[in-house]
């Protein structure tokens, strides 16, 4: 029977076809092994008969069931072996699969044939599904077993029957159903498999309602959709399908349906069913795997690239895009070229110690170059800004099972750059801190160590990183004899070792030593919560020397001095206390408390038995209730003793005697005095009160004591607020409020303060909200107060004069300061409003030119601004004001200013001209730059502060025209 009237191989046509289909392919063919090659082509499709004229089929090497996908130039190439046939082809990928017959003669399977397809487009396992292959396979291998089976029963109806159920043992085996529907009578078939598979009589045939009810009703549509299509345009489908068989059960199957055409044009559908619910288990395990990964990597603040051999980008989350601060990141599309991560190329060489030319030094294409487990920090550069951030990155390659060769690359990138910021924060703080610290792990092995320990302890180096322990450090300071206290023997100092050592690593502790210079260190260590030893140590000189001298303090305190732990036990006292209470050796010998010492002291007074016991518990209970107390008790012979106690953050008490009876006997002489003083100080009052002036005297602390009713009048003092005690601030605050008092009154009090306490007599001015003004001249008197003597004065008058005048000028170039520059302006404003025509102001700025070069700006000194104050005095008229408004930052007020373009840049260069002469700083000889910035003013500004204001914005502008530049706005 010839190939065209074969039953077979119409099957295996119509399943190769199928199967070109699905995998959208140009060509195939199905190979039957003959001997020990494939050898026949069975059946063709497409333009296989031309590509596979020269088909080596010896080069085929494949097992039953299974599949591959050949994409490389050089495999497809052993299937061609004339490379020009190849080229003509243009074959991009081959797919493979192998399919056994049934069972041999052997009792075992063997591969009967091959399915060969080709595409023209390169294929891949994300864009294709492979199983299918396995299914058309199955087929094809039935399809082979039938024609071998059947090829004599053709001949004969009794031989197909035979081959008819045989090929239903075999579809059986393979659990692949067959069906046929007739669209135009809506007729079905099925085959003993398929009612198999839907729990069913193997004589049921269903109608086509019957058959769409069968599937679950999400998926019903797609069915039906796909058989309308199928009967309307002659196209097949491949569908997973959940349906519910008779019993209930729920499965999973595959259905394929292949269109074909009888000779009289009548459509017939015919398809297989296989029962796939394992394999859709095993996906649907394998796609929530795959999702809850790739939810799991885009929640990650790491970002990760996975690339192929090529460099093209696979897979990338969010978190990269947003540190290499690309958009968007193209899977399949983007090349790792394309994002952008560059670093220096001395950092690249070092990285990966070769000396070659990466693409602008991407730190990913060397990764990719290298194929390497790298880790790394460094700097780059990332983005189209070039923003440069630290980077943690670490790259670990794909290795193919099959072949162990690299076909790709894992990449994680971290963003570090706050912690490094920090890091090198702490680090500086670290090195920063005065007193000297180091820190060991749990071996004893060095682990940090900052400046100050590293001279003290370690002669200024750095860690070592080999054995530096912090037995190394003590017996490398005992060697070199810089601890003063250690017995110069080799045991007693490997003892002594020892000891610090075994304190260090136990626990807390500090020591005190002195060095060789007469220095004494205070050592103290610690364990952190990580189980590391830090090492602190302070230069503790100073506090010993204080110690030392408080000590001898102590004894020569002029009193008695004793000092109480917690438990109120004795544990210091001078010599003055041992005398003040007659207390002897054996008083001290019977260990004195707090409570014993006040019954010594109270027994004095006379007092005897309960008296005594009360007294005593009174005084103890005194000094509970208060942390200082002071009181007074009179001996029994007159003597006062002045008896304080201070209780110590320890819980201790420190009490100090004190005899003061002479100067009790001064405190009653003082009291006489006094009531001289106040009859004298009835008639200063009345001297007062007839005095022009006002008159006011302040104590120490800033509060009104004296005044004369004067005072009162010529501030216009409503009643109440001049009262004694009542302090400065508070009466200036009052005359803030009624605009009486222009400034800061705190600053105003500190700066007259300041002046009062060394010596000068203050005199400052004040105008009223009335226009009156008032001169107040303030002088210091002893003990810390002061007199102030007001009145009132004339505009003309020559001191205020002078004193307004040294208020308004720069102390340091003699030419007006800002104050003065504004005042000035409003003058003139108000002048152009009243007679017409302008007035202008000129912000100039200067700096050193080479600063300016490196895009940076460096205020001149003080020798610098004295030079520009000079020059521009010689520059402008003697009319113009010259004020100085910061470091290299001056004005210029013109009263009169013609409002001509030409005629303003002619002055304007005049004075960048004189500015721009060299000028000799620290001995070197120097270039300015120079902005200017001119504003012409009219009646329409409404206030200096404006116009100054607009004029230095107006500078600023002029600044980013180069190093000498001009900007000017004629209103």
């Amino acid at each position: 029977m010839s190939p065209d009237a074969d039953p077979c191989a119409i099957g295996l046509e119509r399943t190769l076809k199928a199967a070109m289909r699905l995998a959208g392919c140009e060509a195939g063919a199905v190979f039957l092994r003959e001997g020990e090659y494939f050898s026949a082509k069975l059946a063709q499709s497409g333009n296989a008969a031309q590509l596979f004229s020269d088909f080596d089929l010896s080069a085929i090497s494949i097992e039953a069931g299974e599949t591959r996908l050949v994409n490389e130039s050089a495999e497809i190439a052993t299937f061609f072996p004339d490379p020009d046939e190849m080229q003509s082809a243009k074959a991009q990928t081959v797919f493979l699969t192998g399919f056994n017959a049934a069972a041999s003669d052997l009792g075992q399977d063997k591969n009967e044939g091959v399915i060969v397809l080709i595409s023209k487009t390169k294929k891949t396992s994300d864009n294709i599904d492979l199983s299918f292959l396995l299914d058309f396979g199955a087929i094809a291998g039935s399809l082979v077993q039938t024609r071998r089976k059947t090829s004599k029963a053709l001949e004969t109806l009794e031989r197909s029957e035979k081959q008819t159920e045989h090929f239903d043992y075999v579809t059986e085996l393979a659990g692949v159903g067959g069906w046929e529907i007739e669209p135009a009578t809506q007729k079905i078939f099925w085959t003993e498999q398929t009612c198999r598979i839907h729990d069913r009589p193997p004589d049921y045939s269903p109608s086509l309602q019957e058959w769409f009810d069968m599937c679950d009703p999400a998926y019903r549509k797609s069915l039906q959709t796909a058989f309308r299509e199928a009967v309307a345009s002659g196209t097949g489908w491949k569908i997973d399908l959940p349906i519910q068989t008779a019993t209930g059960r729920r499965i999973w199957v595959a259905s394929i349906c292949q269109p074909v055409f009888g000779d009289d044009g009548e459509l017939l559908l015919v398809g297989s069913i296989m029962d796939v619910s394992a394999r859709r288990a095993a996906e649907t395990e394998i796609d929530r795997s795959q999702r809850l990964y790739r939810s799991t990597l885009n929640a990650l603040s790491e970002g990760i690239l996975v690339v192929d051999g090529e460099g093209i980008v696979r897979w990338h989350n969010a978190a990269a895009e947003t540190i290499f601060e690309c958009p968007t990141i193209y899977a399949e599309m983007t090349h790792l070229e394309d994002v952008p991560c560059l670093v220096e190329p001395a950092d690249m060489h070092a990285l990966f110690d070769q000396e070659r030319a990466y693409d602008d030094y991407n730190l990913l294409s060397g990764l990719l170059i290298l194929k390497q487990s790298k880790s790394l920090t460094l700097q780059a550069k990332v983005g189209e800004d070039q923003t440069r951030k630290w980077l943690r990155c670490r790259s670990e390659p794909l290795i193919s099972r099959e072949d162990k060769k690299f076909v790709g690359l894992v990449i994680s990138v971290e963003d570090i750059t706050a912690k490094k910021r920090s890091e090198d924060i702490l680090n500086e703080a670290f090195e920063a801190i005065p007193n000297g610290i180091a820190v060991f792990d749990q071996d004893d092995r060095m682990v940090m160590a900052n400046g100050a320990y590293r001279v003290a302890f370690m002669d200024g180096k750095l860690p070592s990183g080999e054995a530096e322990t912090y037995r190394d450090v003590l017996s490398r300071n005992l060697a070199s004899g810089r601890i003063a206290d250690v017995e110069d023997d080799a045991e007693v100092r490997e003892a002594w070792v020892e000891d610090r050592a075994s304190d260090f690593f136990g626990g807390s502790v500090s020591h005190i030593d002195r060095l060789d210079d007469s220095r004494w260190l205070q050592t103290s260590s610690m364990i952190t919560p990580s189980s590391y030893r830090a090492d602190f140590f302070a230069d503790v000189t100073e506090l010993k020397t204080q110690g030392a001298v408080l000590e001898a303090v102590f004894e020569n305190f002029p009193g008695g001095v004793a000092l109480f732990d917690a438990r109120r036990n004795l544990t210091l006292i001078n010599t003055g206390m041992k005398e003040l209470l007659g207390i002897d050796d054996n008083f001290m010998r019977s260990g004195p408390t707090l409570r014993s010492m006040v019954a010594r002291n109270v027994s004095r007074e006379g007092l005897t038995g309960d008296s005594l016991d009360a007294a005593v518990a009174k005084t103890i209970d005194r000094f509970a209730q208060s942390e200082v107390v002071t009181y007074e008790r009179v001996l029994s012979d007159g003597t006062v003793h002045e008896i304080k106690a201070i209780s110590l953050p320890d819980g201790g008490l420190l009490t100090t005697l004190d005899d003061i009876s002479l100067r009790k006997q001064l405190e009653q002489q003082l009291r006489d005095n006094a009531r001289r003083a106040k009859k004298k100080s009835a008639e200063l009052e009345a001297t007062f009160a007839n005095m022009k002036q006002g008159v006011s005297v302040f104590d120490a602390e800033g509060c009104l004591q004296i005044w004369n009713q004067r005072y009162i009048d010529i501030f216009s003092k409503p009643d109440g607020e001049v009262r004694h005690g009542v302090a400065i601030q508070t009466l200036l605050d009052a005359e803030k409020l009624r605009g009486d008092f222009e400034g800061d009154v705190e600053a105003h009090i500190a700066q007259l303060r300041q002046r009062l306490q060394a010596g000068e007599t203050v005199r400052s001015y004040f105008k009223l909200k009335t226009g009156t003004l008032i001169g107040t001249i303030h002088a210091p008197m002893p003990g810390g107060g002061w007199i102030g003597t007001h009145d009132e004065i004339a505009e003309d008058d020559k001191d205020y004069k002078a004193f307004r005048r040294s208020r308004q000028t720069d102390p340091l170039t003699k030419v007006a300061n800002q104050a003065y520059l504004l005042e000035d302006m409003e003058l003139a404003l108000d002048s152009v409003r009243l007679n017409g025509g302008s007035c202008g102001v000129m912000v100039i700025s200067v700096g050193f030119a080479h600063y300016y070069a490196l895009g940076e700006h460096m205020a001149p000194c003080d020798q610098t601004n004295q030079i520009i104050a000079r020059r521009l005095r010689e520059a402008v008229r003697p009319m113009d004001l010259v004020a100085r408004l910061d470091d290299g930052r001056f004005a210029v007020l013109f009263p009169t200013l013609r409002n001509d373009d030409g005629a303003v840049r002619k002055m304007a260069e005049r004075i960048m001209s004189l500015l721009r002469e060299p000028v000799v700083v620290s001995g070197q000889k120097t270039l300015l730059t120079v902005h200017l910035g001119l504003v012409g003013l009219t009646d329409r500004v409404e206030t200096s502060e404006q116009a100054l204001q607009k004029a230095q914005t107006t500078v600023d502008f002029a600044s980013v025209k180069g190093p000498v530049s001009l900007a000017v706005d004629l209103i």
